[in-house]
């Protein structure tokens, strides 16, 4: 599933010229990026939140060129939902979906009450079949026991000094980055530009949030 996220990415970055024409550079950072966690390199809860999250890239790209597209906008905040399910800090992009809409100034209330109803209505669902087989207090106190916000000593560990390592270059690269992106970024079109700067929301909420990942559902 990491291949088939880098491949998605690098074609969504072609896709709207973020990035030169018959390039893989965006897929194989993200490899890079994806790998550095040893349990990254098996199937885990947090590759699907992971794809799941470049869908909600393409949905938020695809709003820019459209006047009403609330059918994306409720897919980015659906598909969040269905990530926070497998990968509960992926919640955070909740925040990533609102940033976005004040990159591309969209400030009616309709689009973002809608994202809340697209990101409650998993919950909803999964509340309702707990309360109907009658697990629902069992169901919470798993959660609670067993996500990041619960007391846990496992919490205070820290990671093996070669994934420090990796993160600290992974995070100085990415500061680095953006700091370039600023110098030039006046010399894209409109549309370009707002669109890196949705990317640059996507990386930084993705940092954010590996920083919940030790403990997380």
């Amino acid at each position: 599933m990491t291949r088939a996220g880098a491949l998605l990415i690098n074609a969504i970055l072609d896709k709207y010229d973020l990035v030169p024409k018959n390039t893989l550079v965006p897929a194989a950072l993200y490899i890079i990026a994806m790998s550095h966690q040893p349990l990254f390199l098996q199937l885990h809860q947090g590759i699907i939140a992971s794809f799941l999250m470049i869908v909600i890239l393409y949905s938020l790209f695809d709003i820019y060129t459209q006047q009403e597209a609330y059918n994306q906008v409720f897919n980015a905040g659906f598909m969040t939902g269905i990530a926070s399910l497998f990968f509960l800090p992926a919640a955070l992009f909740v925040l990533f979906i609102f940033l976005t809409f004040f990159t591309y100034r969209l400030y009616t209330w309709r689009e973002w009450i809608i994202v809340i109803f697209g990101f409650l209505i998993n919950w909803v669902f999964l509340a309702t079949y707990y309360f109907w087989f009658d697990i629902l207090i069992d169901a919470y106190l798993t959660y609670v026991n067993h996500s990041y916000f619960g007391i846990d000593q496992e919490i205070l560990k820290l990671p093996g000094i070669s994934t420090n390592i990796i993160s600290g270059i992974i995070v100085a690269l990415f500061f680095y980055s953006a700091s370039l992106l600023a110098l030039h970024l006046q010399e894209n079109v409109i549309s370009v530009r707002k669109r890196f700067v949705s990317v640059f929301w996507f990386i930084f909420i993705s940092l954010l949030m590996s920083g919940l990942f030790n403990n997380a559902i």
